[in-house]
């Protein structure tokens, strides 16, 4: 059975796991967990937790022009993100909600995934993301979504 863990209230988290996903968005963020366990992308190891799929939806643009010296992007709160079987979509393996950071995380089996965004209506558009998962940890996801907004 997959476990979904649902972290908008952020309980029973690791406080390694909370304070890596507060942020999961920065640079050096993704530059630690790169360091932790290198691989073609980015993964992040939790004792007691794992392996699975973690990281962060964010939207934009927030404003019709986005300027230098004012965040043009927002974190997609409340999300339902999908870990779906990259042999067959039609498999959801795993589910989640972001978080009022935008950030999510679900334990899943290892193997090779794609990440959605399930909104409803036509924006935000929402990429996916290719996750492969290892034996130990959580691989990390960024994706972003259009609000539409010009």
């Amino acid at each position: 059975m997959t476990k979904t863990r649902n972290f908008t209230r952020g309980v029973g988290v690791a406080p390694l796991l909370t304070a890596f996903l507060a942020t999961v968005g920065s640079a050096a963020a993704w530059a630690q967990a790169d360091s932790v366990l290198p691989q073609s992308r980015p993964a992040l190891l939790v004792p007691g937790f794992g392996p699975g799929v973690a990281g962060n939806i964010s939207q934009g643009p927030t404003l019709p022009v986005c300027r230098v010296d004012v965040p043009c992007t927002r974190p997609f709160t409340g999300a339902k993100v999908l870990v779906l079987d990259s042999t067959n979509p039609d498999i959801v393996v795993g589910t989640a909600i972001t978080n009022a950071l935008g950030n999510f995380i679900v334990s899943v089996p290892t193997g090779e995934f794609l990440v959605r965004v399930q909104v409803v209506g036509f924006f935000p558009r929402c990429g996916e993301a290719k996750a492969t998962v290892g034996a130990r940890a959580f691989t990390l996801v960024q994706i972003d979504c259009d609000t539409g907004l010009r």
